[in-house]
């Protein structure tokens, strides 16, 4: 199916019903930047909009939106930012509930989605923001965006003032912005381990040379609309539909890890989504106030994930029938390796791949779509829980062999100044040792 004929299908059959309303939109624009907003403060909206006040030619698409579940107090806040907005701006175009307006210089078109009726909150911020990504492929259809790509953020960001301006090479699918999180001093130690986990694990996943070794957070991505088109758009989900989108785009091509610009988010506590930043800062500053450590991934699940993935190509010759035969290709952990592909369905999986592919090729990249980043996920928790338990800090450094130009401290706990050094370590890591890992 030709490009043109996909966007079509995507518009007609799988966007969002508001597409509909844009056809008379006015003004043609270079760039769009669709952000999701429920319960932010007014000054978070101001200060990334003022982050790229010299930049011109944007549409700031705003999806304001209110999960069903949501407190009172939470959707009065919304409603306010959302009027406050509004009354600070110059009214340009208006087709309920879409209106687009001037404000400063920038041009905004804001989506009122926090008034009743309220978005169902099992589809929540993937809905959201699946109805902003949608609106600005229809405009791109309509030649009123020039851009290609899909710039995707957060209320609660920083974009540095070169955002729009590094250069998207067309033959990755996805870009993902390097990021920092940020918080008040009180929420320091947390934020800093928080961030080690997430750089720790895309640093396992380099190691074991995983195709989907890539950050998924929504507010750093960039997506051309063509790729965004064929895996029809973003996952209506309440949370991880940043995660279930690259997913997809990773199966129609490669995804690209910028060295820079970096976007700064706020690390806060929050509730609003049932997993990511907020949720597990909580989660650290209770056992921190109780003088527990935070856990990460035993280093040895990323050896084991290696070690799965290395013989990958050496199965389209010599398939295992059974458990014992699939053993023995590991050296590390292999009754564990084998329980946790057999709990997944590795033997019929593998015999589909046999009958499926015709040449080796095509078997790897079954094999590799099957395994996926989810698949991934599921093996290392299968390992987690069933004899690799999650560690101190202090105990992956001495066991990561990835880890190995990270230096030891010597106290009993590791201090903030020695955590930092490590987050820094880990991000120059994986900047250096980028692999661009394309086994399909």
């Amino acid at each position: 199916m030709s490009e043109n004929k996909a966007l079509h299908k995507y518009l007609q059959r799988h966007a969002e019903k508001v597409i509909q309303l844009v056809t008379t939109l006015p003004g043609h624009y270079q760039h769009s930047i669709v952000i999701p907003v429920f319960d932010e403060p007014i000054s978070n909206i101001t200060t990334l909009l003022g982050n790229l006040s010299h930049q011109s030619s944007i549409l700031w698409i705003i999806i304001f939106n209110a999960p069903d579940n949501a407190s009172d107090q939470a959707i009065a806040r919304t409603q306010m930012t959302f009027i406050t907005l509004q009354q600070s701006g110059s009214l340009l175009w208006q087709q309920s509930p879409l209106s687009l307006y001037q404000w400063q210089q920038h041009t905004l078109l804001l989506l009122d989605n926090c008034h009743f009726p309220y978005l169902p909150h099992k589809q929540g911020v993937g809905l959201a923001r699946k109805m902003g990504a949608d609106i600005a492929v229809a405009l791109m259809q309509q030649q009123k965006i020039t851009s290609p790509w899909i710039y995707n953020t957060d209320a609660d960001v920083q974009l540095p003032p070169d955002y729009l301006q590094v250069k998207k090479d067309e033959q990755y699918v996805a870009h993902i912005y390097p990021y920092q999180h940020h918080a008040i001093p009180k929420l320091n130690y947390s934020r800093i381990c928080y961030d080690l986990s997430l750089y720790y694990y895309l640093a396992g996943l380099h190691y074991a040379s995983s195709p989907y070794a890539y950050h998924s957070i929504g507010s750093i991505l960039c997506v051309h609309y063509h790729a965004y088109v064929k895996v029809h758009g973003f996952p209506k989900k309440s949370a991880g539909e940043d995660f279930y989108l690259l997913n997809k785009l990773r199966k129609t091509g490669k995804i690209n890890t910028l060295s820079a610009p970096i976007i700064h988010i706020q690390a806060r506590l929050s509730q609003r989504v049932p997993f990511g930043t907020g949720p597990a800062l909580h989660k650290i500053e209770q056992l921190h106030t109780q003088q527990q450590d935070y856990l990460y991934y035993h280093p040895d699940v990323f050896t084991c994930l290696q070690q799965w993935l290395s013989i990958i190509p050496h199965l389209w010759t010599h398939p295992p029938q059974q458990a014992a035969a699939l053993a023995n290709y590991f050296s590390c952990h292999p009754t564990l390796i084998c329980a946790a592909l057999d709990a997944l369905g590795i033997f019929p999986i593998l015999q589909k791949a046999q009958q499926q592919s015709s040449n080796a090729t095509h078997f790897e990249r079954y094999l590799h779509y099957w395994f996926d980043a989810f698949k991934t996920l599921k093996f290392i928790h299968y390992l987690r829980d069933h004899g690799l338990p999650s560690q101190p800090w202090r105990q992956i450094l001495s066991q990561a062999p990835f880890l190995a130009s990270i230096p030891d401290y010597k106290t009993d706990k590791p201090s903030l100044p020695d955590l930092l050094q490590h987050l820094q370590s880990l991000s120059q890591f994986i900047i250096h040792n980028k692999k661009n890992i394309y086994l399909f």
